[in-house]
């Protein structure tokens, strides 16, 4: 799966935004989180949830791999509900 192309991501001052462009159903702009934002970059590349599960639990081993694993899927989730992840 990857990122639309109708969207481009951006950060600012430390924030980070997923944009849509005038392609997209979606008309707005997303507020992304640090994490969200790691997502959004491993889907520009091309990416599947469990890879993205294993490089977040590689940069933080502490946390349990289930709940991220489930975290990633819900942020994928929500992104795919706004048209922004293509398979």
């Amino acid at each position: 799966m990857k990122l639309s192309p109708e969207f481009l991501t951006y950060e600012s001052k430390g924030q980070h935004y997923l944009v849509a462009s005038g392609g997209a159903s979606f008309n707005g702009i997303v507020n992304l989180n640090e994490t969200a934002a790691f997502i959004a970059d491993m889907l520009k590349e091309g990416s599947d949830a469990d890879l993205i599960a294993g490089a977040l639990s590689a940069k933080y081993p502490d946390e349990d791999e289930a709940k991220i694993k489930a975290d990633v899927e819900g942020v994928i989730g929500r992104l795919r509900g706004i048209g922004a992840v293509i398979d």
